[in-house]
């Protein structure tokens, strides 16, 4: 180990990467388990940070840092403790009108295929689709496993809570190690571009806390008034759907189009009025947002163009799903400020000298 200090700097990048490599082709379900738990702990980490250096003041940075952590677990306990049981109650809900949802989208499309037959034009296959839309669909399978009780959901909630577990723990650690952890990352980049990694490092997580606090911020509004019109209009399950409301709300453009799909068939299992009332609802909470609740919170935090952000989106979504198009915002913020950060000092390095 002491000999890999004076080796020259890509061997010491060549020596980690190859073993990673090794054990990726070698063990792929366990180093993907590893990445999980590594990237989770990290977010704990990034997430406590701020915290933990307020706390450092008064009870030093081990202390600090296994507070921050604990007082954020404490934090998403409570909120979990509060909306748990009730959203719980209204997804389960929302997955047994599943089949009532089927059977009459089933039913439209019958009727969309006796006017097609009239009209002279070749009928849907209205059995198919509506078959795998109930038993082929992921909402399908998910729902059934909910439903089900088994254990798989059992060993799926026990297998997340350890894994959540786990990732804390190395928050905790991350925080507690947090100057050796960079100092060693720092003597993995080059001496000419240390400063220039370092400054970019800096302003790409300064600007990617204030972005995830503004979005997070700005859901929980945008879901509460969702929540809020629909319980007034009469839709079920108002509280779950307006969770999904707010949720898909991070994802620009088609966010708001995704959130509303289940609200629609939610109420289209009621009355054609429940259906009216929840996109006026759906209307006047997304106007609220656009005009006063975005503009206000974010403040063009972001400064990407559309154009830029539906091609992020679109190469997300075609690439992850939801997850792709969740994550393309924030990956395409850190890329923006690490440009930005080259371009200035290119700016200032050629710029003449005054006469």
């Amino acid at each position: 180990m002491e000999g890999m200090k004076h080796a020259p700097l890509w061997l010491r990048w060549a020596v980690p990467l190859g073993l990673a490599l090794t054990l990726a082709l070698c063990f792929p379900s366990q180093v993907a388990l590893a990445a999980r738990l590594i990237l989770g702990g990290w977010a704990v980490a990034f997430l406590a940070g701020p915290l933990a250096l307020t706390l450092a003041r008064r009870l030093g940075e081990k202390r600090a840092a296994l507070a921050a952590v604990a007082l954020w677990a404490l934090a998403v306990l409570a909120a979990l403790a509060l909306l748990a049981p009730p959203v719980a109650a209204q997804l389960t809900e929302l997955a047994q009108g599943i089949p009532l949802l089927t059977q009459q989208a089933l039913n439209l499309l019958q009727r969309l295929n006796r006017r097609l037959t009239s009209l002279g034009l070749p009928s849907l296959e209205a059995g198919r689709l509506a078959s795998g839309a109930l038993e082929g669909s992921w909402l399908g399978q998910g729902a059934a496993r909910v439903l089900s009780g088994t254990a798989w959901v059992a060993g799926a909630v026990v297998q997340w809570l350890t894994q959540l577990g786990l990732s804390l723990m190395l928050g905790v650690y991350f925080l507690m190690d947090k100057k050796r952890l960079s100092l060693r990352l720092e003597l993995m980049i080059p001496v000419p571009v240390r400063p220039l990694a370092l400054r970019m490092a800096s302003e790409a997580g300064r600007g990617l806390r204030a972005y995830l606090r503004g979005q997070a911020l700005v859901a929980l509004l945008v879901g509460a008034l969702a929540a809020l019109g629909l319980w007034i209009a009469g839709v079920r399950s108002p509280l779950a759907l307006g969770g999904i409301v707010g949720l898909f709300n991070l994802i620009p453009y088609f966010g708001p189009l995704l959130g509303g799909v289940p609200v629609v068939l939610t109420a289209l299992a009621q009355s054609p009025w429940t259906v009216l009332f929840s996109l006026i609802v759906l209307f006047l909470v997304q106007q609220l947002d656009g005009l006063l609740i975005s503009p206000r919170v974010m403040s063009g935090a972001t400064g990407l163009s559309p154009t830029a952000v539906l091609l992020g989106l679109t190469l997300g979504g075609s690439g992850w799903g939801v997850a792709g198009m969740l994550l393309a915002l924030p990956v395409m913020l850190i890329i923006r400020i690490c440009f930005r950060v080259w371009a200035s000092r290119q700016e200032t390095i050629e710029k003449p000298p005054r006469m």
